[in-house]
Formats: structure tokens, sequence, C-alpha cells
């Protein structure tokens, strides 16, 4: 039987994988997370997978470091960008049909991934979080 969770999990990770190769380059965010699951469930049974997700995961918060400093005029343009990034996505999908309808995604994407990114937003989401998360464990 555990022969057998091991294989199905690997298979489904593998496949994730494979899908998310394969979905990659349709706007949005499709790949990654596919990827990342994928290899989620492949770090259950090897530990080559655990380390490669580490790795991802460590560069991953130096690389958001590095490009979203704290210095002063970076975090307006940064949010002005994000702003007309996510303001030109919203008007592209009231406004237009078609392929570009489909496309606005990207800006909607990027434009939010440079909003969360600025000024530690995602980081104050997280750790807002997993205060409410801890206080109910707290509770219980």
């Amino acid at each position: 039987m555990k022969f057998i969770k091991l294989i199905l999990t690997d298979a489904a990770g593998l496949g994730l994988i494979i899908l998310a190769f394969l979905v990659g380059w349709i706007p949005g965010p499709g790949g990654i997370p596919l990827l990342l699951s994928g290899l989620g469930l492949l770090a259950i049974n090897h530990a080559w997978a655990r380390r490669l997700l580490r790795s991802l995961k460590a560069n991953g918060l130096r690389l958001a470091e590095r490009f979203f400093k704290d210095h002063p005029v970076l975090v307006i343009v940064y949010d002005v960008l994000a702003f007309l990034l996510l303001a030109g996505g919203v008007f592209i999908i009231i406004n237009i049909n078609g392929v570009l309808k489909t496309g606005s995604t990207i800006f909607l994407m990027v434009g939010l991934a440079l909003f969360l990114g600025n000024r530690k937003r995602s980081q104050r989401i997280l750790r807002y979080f997993r205060q409410k998360q801890n206080n109910r464990h707290k509770l219980n």
C-alpha cells in the first residue's frame, strides 16, 4: 500500500510539473503555482525536491528584497506603475473584446505583484493571517 501511495504521489507531482510547462505560456500565473505544487508533492518522498523547494523559496525572497528596495522614489514609482497596470488591465477588460482581453491578465498580474511586493505589503498580509491563525489555536 505504501508503494502505491509513493507511485501515485510521484505521478501526480510529475503530472503537475508537465502541466506547468504546457500552460506556463498562457497569460496569468498558470505555470508557477503548478510547478511549485508538483515539487511539493515530489518533496513528500524525495530529498532532492525538498532541497530544491527550500532553495527556490530562499532565492525568491532574496530576489524580492533586491527588487523592492525601500528607496523613497522607488516606492512611489512602483505604486504608480502598479496602479497604471491595474487600471489598464481593468480598462481593457471592460472596453475591448478578443485577444487583448485575455492578454490584459498580464497587466493585472504584474500590477498586483508590484502592489503586493512594494512596501512589503505581502509580508505584512502573511504576518496578519499567521497571527490570526495562532490566536485561533490558542483559543481552542
